[in-house]
């Protein structure tokens, strides 16, 4: 899989709408529904795409944004969605 995309499994719909609520709480603008684009106001610019049935979010990164690189937006991501998965 490329640098740039990332799939997390066992996201159930819960843990995803937490996802969601603990990008907001860091300033990122996340999709309205289960699949869309993630924003930040650094440049952020990522596909989201959540699947319900299989409990799997896959993430495909356009920018990670100012100063950040693939690895680091994705430890962060996971470091959210192991909030969300508590």
């Amino acid at each position: 899989m490329p640098a740039n995309q990332k799939t997390f499994e066992k996201i159930n719909l819960p843990a995803f709408e937490t996802f969601c609520n603990h990008a907001r709480g860091k300033g990122w603008t996340p999709p309205a529904g289960p699949s869309g684009y993630l924003r930040g106001t650094d440049g952020l610019l990522a596909d989201v795409n959540y699947e319900e049935k299989v409990e799997e979010l896959r993430v495909r990164v356009r920018n990670p944004g100012k100063g950040e690189t693939y690895d680091s937006f994705f430890k962060a991501l996971g470091g959210i969605l192991q909030i969300g998965d508590t």
